[in-house]
């Protein structure tokens, strides 16, 4: 590996460069994209499903 990393920036320094910071803006960000906005859409879909199997209930009977 030393050939692919200099002396000076070697694997110990990796955990100090700015793109391996993970700041509270970032965390929010990320939870945000993975967690909340699928859920939203799981939610949107599951009540936009309930919606038209009642509808069709209603229609059929």
């Amino acid at each position: 590996m030393r050939m692919f990393f200099g002396q000076k920036d070697g694997l110990k320094n990796d955990s100090l460069t700015p793109w391996n910071r993970i700041t509270k803006k970032d965390l929010r960000e990320k939870i945000i994209k993975e967690f909340i906005i699928p859920l939203l859409v799981r939610i949107v879909m599951l009540w936009l499903i309930t919606i038209f199997v009642i509808q069709s209930l209603i229609i059929t009977n």
